[in-house]
């Protein structure tokens, strides 16, 4: 037995061998628990087992084979051997059995790492757990997980024996170097290079499974200076375990003795997550590093502080936004605790930090914004600006009285128009001043909030209700002329306004005469007239007691059936007729518009059902190669595309940008659009047409029953049942074939044919014709308006229980009158109407008809 000691190898032992006179010599002799395992050499190899203490020689397996490598994986205990390219393990019977198969060689260069098993045959393949990773490998090392190995080629590769993933990229090593050692604990890896001599290299991935174990410890201090030795982002200190550095953030700040060990950490802040991390990156990661760090850094004690002080600043100027002016008030603070002896010093010193995070422009704006002009100056100072540019303008500063008009100055020089108009408004004699301000500079909205609690209010909300009155924004305007205290301006705006409700309530609470206010109803309600707001109007002419005639005849035009009714009839005889002779009118216009719309539904749907299979017929010939897309190119749309494009490559500017080809492409446009709107049978755009067409009745149906609603119970009350029952009827028959219909007119399933245009603008993808091979969908479709279903209003109550329950269906003749109806319930008929509608004034109203 042998020991190693101050290098030199003293004997403390000796063991005689039992059991092996007649072996030569022993080889690969390897540790098995406590005892050794080595292949015995003599007439024939075997493995053999010897007993460290009393040197007996006992045999595990007789080889028939000659044994290159025997070796015990330290994970299991498990004995191997490799003979003629079998790897076999030696049971404690000694009976064999087989784990791989690898190319016969003389010897193996075998190593165990953990639950891993790693072999680099003679043809320099490696193999990791019996599978070959590569076969160009002339030497390799392991270390933990990872595996380091040179290749043929001249590069040497990093892999994780758990997932065989690549580490790091790939590094170029020179010809002939080999791996020699690595550490589990280090970032170092040894290599011998051709001429004999050893070179030590950082591998990134040794360098940061350090750096983790350093973070995992809470020695940051010693991280950060790894990964600045080793140019590793710093991102990754944060990203690791964000949580836990958040908690031991103080621990960074009080153990740091280099404050610009820190300021590069706050230097390589960014908000994406460091590559060598997997973790989810921390939201708003800048700023609430940065934030905590200077909170850190100024709750230290004052000496301990100072020392740490631009780590603060660089934190404060490495937020986003910049917190520039907070880092110049700092400064600012601090350096009046110094004796004047070193105040400059101290200021210089700190400036000339900042300055490496804001521009010298920037840097001198957020120094006027302190209003300190001394600490200014000493900022341009330390910006090496010219004193040409910058003693003028702050000597004539510090001339200016008061203060708050100096700071109003700084303010325009800086162009913070809010903040002059702010320190302006605290200096009253200096108002014109401030109106020439507020216009020069549209500061409206910020005057109302800057003087809302001062004397001059009142002038600023005339000021702004003038404006606003000349963009004609009437009721803003009125508003503000009421905090004004201009009450006739008030009226006059809401009059511009036509809000009848808003004038009323004001003009009553002005109390002003009848005659003006009658007047101006009556202007208002021409202005309503004008505009089509006919409820309005009538509402107006009703407050301003016009005629029945007028007031009747509004309502009618607004459709509101039930107020033209109430109204006829608190008035004379006469109007109750002539009320009476519109609803007639209004309800006979209906049946006919229902039986005209209803025949061109038919017709419309029929002929779109034609051109549909004329289209999928067409398709059908492209696809079966009748015709082709050559067919389609003499189109004069293709030829208008072709102009379009000759122009193009004539005009095409600089910048690639043509103002020829928008021309062109809104010219198209608008000629697509105008065929859209043709229903010549065999148009190019016959099918949108006649989907916009459809697409209008649905509409014209949709207004027809919110029209319903009112026109309905108008007739009941003046005892047209018979028409009224007629509407209802010929309405609902419509809109049943308007919902029976939809499905086909609009599927919900889409097929070529369904698509509307015409064939070559279907299938051209940038004035290409392009038809696929299965002669399906185009690969691009356009969604045209045209192709989306109109919706039908199903949800309103609209039909009267009268005509529902009656036994047998009414009919019509040929012009849309019904026949025959039956007798009406004698139970009284509710509905209820909106509050308008009724008289014009109070809330829901249930008028009864008998």
């Amino acid at each position: 037995m042998i020991d190693v000691l101050n290098e030199k190898v003293t004997t403390v032992g000796t063991t005689r061998l039992v059991g092996a006179e007649s072996t030569r010599f022993f080889s690969m002799l390897t540790w098995y628990n406590e005892d050794l395992v080595a292949v015995s050499h003599d007439d024939e190899d075997r493995i053999v087992r010897i007993n460290a203490k009393s040197g007996e020689v006992t045999t595990l397996l007789n080889c028939d084979r000659r044994v290159v490598w025997i070796g015990v994986q330290p994970q299991s205990n498990a004995l191997f051997m490799a003979a003629e390219g079998r790897i076999e393990q030696i049971g404690e019977d000694g009976q064999l059995h087989h784990v791989a198969h690898l190319p016969a060689a003389d010897s193996y260069d075998v190593k165990f790492a953990q639950e891993h098993v790693l072999v680099l045959g003679r043809d320099f393949e490696l193999y990791i757990d019996w599978r070959m990773i590569s076969d160009s490998v002339t030497s390799y090392l392991v270390s933990g997980d990872i595996c380091l190995y040179t290749t043929l080629d001249h590069k040497l590769r990093v892999v994780s024996l758990t997932s065989r993933e690549q580490l790091a990229k790939e590094r170029a090593v020179e010809l002939g170097s080999r791996l020699v050692a690595c550490s589990t604990s280090s970032t170092s890896v040894t290599m011998q290079m051709p001429r004999g001599n050893l070179e030590t290299i950082h591998p990134r991935p040794f360098v940061v499974r350090v750096i983790k174990q350093l973070i995992d410890e809470l020695k940051y201090v010693e991280a950060l200076k790894e990964m600045k030795k080793h140019r590793i982002d710093m991102n990754m200190l944060v990203d690791y375990k964000p949580d836990v550095f958040l908690s031991h953030l103080g621990e960074l700040v009080n153990s740091a003795k280099d404050p610009d060990l820190i300021n590069l950490l706050i230097a390589a802040l960014n908000n994406n997550c460091s590559e060598w991390c997997d973790s989810t990156v921390m939201t708003n990661k800048v700023n609430r590093i940065t934030d905590l760090l200077a909170k850190e850094v100024l709750s230290l004690a004052n000496g301990r502080r100072i020392e740490m002080f631009v780590v603060a600043l660089s934190a404060l100027l490495k937020s986003t936004p910049q917190r520039v002016q907070e880092a110049l008030r700092l400064i600012k603070e601090h350096t009046d605790q110094f004796p004047t002896e070193k105040r400059d010093v101290y200021t210089r010193k700190w400036l000339h930090h900042v300055g490496f995070f804001v521009k010298e422009a920037e840097l001198f704006d957020a120094a006027l914004s302190t209003y300190d002009l001394h600490l200014t100056a000493q900022v341009a100072e330390a910006s090496n600006r010219d004193p040409k540019e910058y003693l003028p303008l702050l000597n004539e500063l510090r001339k200016v009285e008061p203060e708050c008009y100096r700071k109003y100055r700084i303010d325009m020089v800086r162009g913070d128009w809010r903040g002059a108009l702010q320190h302006l408004s605290r200096v009253d004699e200096k108002w014109e001043e401030a109106v020439a301000l507020i216009r020069d500079k549209q500061l409206y909205s910020a005057a109302l909030v800057i003087y809302k609690d001062s004397a001059r209010y009142k002038d600023v909300c005339l000021l702004y209700a003038e404006v606003l009155e000349s963009k004609a924004q009437w009721q803003e305007a009125a508003i503000l002329y009421d905090k004004a205290g201009c009450k006739e301006k008030v009226l006059r705006c809401l009059e511009m306004s036509r809000d009848i409700d808003q004038y009323v309530s004001r003009a009553r609470a002005e109390d002003i005469s009848k005659d003006e206010f009658k007047s101006t109803l009556t202007r208002m309600s021409a202005a309503l007239k004008g505009s089509g707001r006919w409820a309005d109007a009538a509402k107006a002419l009703e407050l301003a007691e016009a005629p029945v005639v007028s007031i009747c005849d509004a309502y009618a035009k607004a459709a509101l059936w039930m107020s033209a009714v109430d109204c006829s009839r608190r008035a004379e005889a006469n109007n109750c007729n002539f009320v009476e002779d519109l609803l007639r009118q209004r309800a006979q216009g209906i049946l006919d518009d229902v039986v005209r719309k209803s025949e061109e539904i038919e017709r419309y749907a029929k002929r779109l059902e034609l051109v549909r299979s004329i289209k999928e017929e067409r398709i059908t010939k492209i696809k079966d190669g009748v015709e082709s897309g050559k067919d389609l190119e003499d189109i004069d749309v293709f030829s208008d595309a072709g102009s379009a494009m000759s122009v193009v490559s004539r005009r095409t500017t600089k910048s690639g940008v043509s103002r020829a080809s928008t021309t062109a492409t809104v010219r198209k446009r608008k000629q697509i659009e105008r065929k859209k709107l043709s229903l010549k049978e065999g148009g190019e755009y016959e099918d949108s047409a006649l989907l916009l067409a459809i697409a209008a009745h649905y509409k014209w149906i949709n207004d027809v029953i919110a029209e319903l609603v009112e026109l309905l119970p108008a007739l009941v009350r003046i005892d047209e049942l018979e028409l009224a029952s007629s509407v209802q009827s010929s309405v609902d028959r419509l809109v049943t074939t308007a919902v029976s219909r939809r499905p086909h007119i609009w599927p919900q399933k889409l097929h070529p044919r369904d698509l509307p245009g015409p064939l070559y603008a279907m299938y051209s993808i940038n004035d290409v014709f392009v038809f696929p091979e299965d002669g399906g969908m185009p690969g691009v479709i356009t969604l045209e308006p045209e192709m989306i279903p109109p919706t039908l209003n199903t949800e309103t109550k609209w039909k009267l229980q009268i005509f529902a329950l009656e036994e047998s269906p009414v009919t019509a003749d040929q012009n849309g009158i019904c026949d025959s109806v039956q007798s009406c319930r004698k139970s009284p008929f509710f509905t209820t109407h909106p509050k308008e509608l009724v008289g014009g004034v109070g809330g829901g109203v249930k008028a009864p008809f008998g």
